[in-house]
Formats: structure tokens, C-alpha cells, sequence
């Protein structure tokens, strides 16, 4: 199952068991990828915390 499949991190963390810590980072990778580029957080105007950050440093540079 790839980290993609969770809708939380929560859900992640406690439904899957892992065998190594290095599959364990590799699934925290993986989903923090997705949360970062995908999840719509409604506090940010129901845009990815990327868009958000991408947004902030083309304002900064434009001031």
C-alpha cells in the first residue's frame, strides 16, 4: 500500500505496520510530498501548502 492511499497522517501511521524505519521514512516522505502539493487547506484559501509558499516567495521578491 503506498502512502498516497491515507487520507491522514494519523491513518497512515497507525493502519500500516512497518517492517523497517527506512520504510517507515519512505512513507513519511511520501505522504508529506502529497500534503505539500495536494492537500487543500482551507486557511490558505483551499490551496496546497506549496502553492502557498511558491505564492509568498514570488510577492517577496517581487517588494
Amino acid at each position: 500500500m503506498k502512502a498516497s492511499t491515507f487520507s491522514s497522517l494519523p491513518q497512515l501511521l497507525w493502519v500500516r505496520t512497518f517492517q523497517t524505519v527506512e520504510e517507515l521514512r519512505c512513507a513519511l516522505q511520501e505522504w508529506l510530498r502529497i500534503y505539500n502539493e495536494q492537500w487543500l487547506v482551507e486557511r490558505h484559501g483551499f490551496r496546497a501548502p506549496a502553492q502557498v509558499r511558491r505564492d509568498l516567495l514570488t510577492t517577496q521578491e517581487a517588494a
